[in-house]
This record gives C-alpha cells, structure tokens and sequence, in this order.
C-alpha cells in the first residue's frame, strides 16, 4: 500500500542520485535538470492546488509525458513524498509533493524497520 513512497531499488542496483547543477557562466546562471525542474514546480503547489497532470508537468518543464512519469518515479526512489491522486470524474491524475502522514512512517516502519530511513 504505501510502496511508492519506500520503494527500495532492485537487488544489484542503487536508487538514482539527484545532482544538483552549477553555474556553467556568469551569464549562463544555474542549468537545471529535469528532476530539479520537475521538483521546483511540483514545490511551488501550494495546499489547496490539486496538483499537475504528467502533460501539464511535461509542457511546464518542457520535455514529454513518459520522461515526467520516469523523473516522478526517481524522485519517489530518492526519497521524495510525490503524491498521486485520480480525479474520479474524468481520470484524470494529479502529482503534488506531500509529506507523508504519522500513519504511513509508521506503516513504512512496520514493513521496513530502521533501515526504511537510512540513506
């Protein structure tokens, strides 16, 4: 139930490392990547936003609707609580950066152990 969130990478592999882009020149300013682009809109909503859909993700970031998807699921194994909620009368799913409740540490916990928030 709460995987998404703890999700651990495949046996033999290492969760992806988010790198956080520098200055390239004065007048160039900071390069963002894709994750560091996708985690500064999905920051930006606020508690009563519902969110963003993957196109309106893709088209605010500028790249595609499978790429949003895959950068969603690295900042998940990252550790990041991006949230997905479907809108029941058309569909439609709505990705937001959350916190995770008492109950989910605790559910994380449950499964996991310690080792569920070690880095």
């Amino acid at each position: 139930m709460f995987e998404f969130l703890f999700s651990k990478p495949a046996v033999g592999r290492t969760a992806p490392t988010i790198w956080v882009s520098k200055p390239r020149s004065k007048s160039e300013g900071v390069v963002m990547t894709k994750h560091e682009r996708i985690l500064a809109v999905l920051e930006k909503t606020g508690p009563s936003n519902r969110g963003y859909t993957a196109g309106q993700l893709a088209g605010l970031v500028n790249t595609t609707v499978p790429s949003v998807r895959a950068r969603i699921s690295e900042l998940r194994r990252a550790g990041y609580s991006v949230y997905a909620n479907t809108r029941a009368k058309d569909n439609k799913t709505f990705y937001r950066l959350g916190k995770p409740s008492r109950e989910m540490v605790a559910q994380a916990y449950a499964i996991y152990g310690a080792q569920a928030f070690n880095k």
